[in-house]
């Protein structure tokens, strides 16, 4: 019986706890057009409200940064996912015309955050380091990295 039990690997426990703060610290809404998400927590597909900015195999270094994890709608997720801007315009237009023109997809403000993030990433995990052209973080380097990023980022958040 207890074979049939599977052991979480870590690097699911560390998106769990990435995404439990960020539910933790941000509205329960959505990041690019302020719908509620409340309804979706406890259900099978809460974890899809949690869309990484920068993508995680482009990016990888900043999987678990919460500034790069932003609350968004099921649908939102997969449109930013695919990166297909025709999709965004179809999908903004929809929602415009469900709700009267009293909500809007701000497309943008995931495209800002986004150059941010990539002059973050440079920063923090150059591409180039001690003169090795692609280095490798360890992982003591990168949880060290990361969990003074997150410190500061959620301490302003707080302000």
């Amino acid at each position: 019986m207890l074979q049939n039990i599977q052991t979480p690997k870590p690097s699911h426990i560390a998106d769990m706890m990435a995404f439990k703060m960020a539910w933790q610290y941000y509205p329960k809404k959505s990041f690019i057009t302020g719908l509620w998400l409340r309804d979706l927590e406890n259900t099978e597909l809460f974890l899809n409200v949690f869309t990484r900015v920068l993508n995680k195999h482009e990016y990888p270094y900043f999987k678990h940064y919460l500034k790069n994890i932003a609350l968004t709608t099921i649908s939102e997720h997969s449109i930013w996912e695919t990166g297909n801007e025709q999709l965004q315009i179809s999908y903004s237009q929809e929602v415009e015309k469900q709700f009267g023109g009293k909500i809007k997809a701000d497309w943008e403000k995931m495209k800002v955050l986004a150059e941010v993030l990539k002059k973050e990433y440079a920063e923090y995990f150059p591409y180039t380091h001690k003169g090795i052209v692609g280095y490798k973080y360890s992982l003591e380097t990168q949880l060290e990295i990361l969990s003074r990023i997150n410190k500061k980022f959620l301490e302003g958040k707080r302000n």
